[in-house]
């Protein structure tokens, strides 16, 4: 069991050296995780396809911090394609983007940030939860649930980081559907 650092909002600026703005934090997926297992992606070939997309596109938009979140088990694999390497180098050309530090808890992410991206993962329904909107791209276990708003297309995707630094957080009705959810889930998932 390790123990992580929890720092409060206020200061994880000071910590990761970024200016006040909004945080948006883009959840990795591993690279050979559940690529298709709710049925092929919609606006990219793969994973890696839609990582570069982002990482791409992140630069450009500046309103806000970009944390990026390797995926838990991206340690435990080695593939062969390193993705700490392409981050590092995003940090050192942009001072909006910055890798998710290893020993910093997961509370501390929860407690930062204003908008959760990914392309599927359970972040998609689990930040909203807890108030905070996220955004995914491809079929997902939750996809098909009507409160929950797919953005499929990359021109839907440009439009949201366009206005990405103006996100709210989530209505309590909102939250509530995504907590119900949550519990549904865990009930009837095993």
């Amino acid at each position: 069991k390790v123990e992580k650092k929890l720092i409060k909002k206020k200061d994880i600026y000071d910590y990761l050296q970024m200016k006040k703005k909004p945080i948006v934090c883009f959840f990795l997926n591993h690279l050979i995780d559940g690529n298709f297992h709710s049925g092929p992606m919609v606006s990219f070939q793969d994973t890696l396809t839609w990582f570069k997309f982002v990482f791409d596109e992140i630069k450009k938009y500046k309103k806000v911090n970009w944390i990026i979140k390797l995926h838990p088990t991206e340690k435990y694999y080695r593939t062969k394609f390193n993705l700490i390497s392409i981050i590092k180098k995003l940090e050192k050309e942009y001072d909006h983007i910055k890798l998710y530090p290893d020993e910093l808890s997961n509370l501390t992410l929860l407690n930062s940030v204003d908008v959760a991206l990914t392309s599927h993962g359970t972040v998609g329904f689990e930040y909203p939860a807890y108030g905070i909107k996220s955004i995914f791209v491809n079929n997902s276990q939750y996809s098909n649930m009507n409160f929950c708003n797919m953005t499929d297309t990359k021109k839907k995707i440009r439009k949201e980081f366009e206005n990405i630094h103006l996100t709210k957080k989530l209505k309590k009705n909102e939250i509530e559907k995504y907590r119900i959810y949550m519990v549904l889930r865990r009930l009837f998932w095993f």
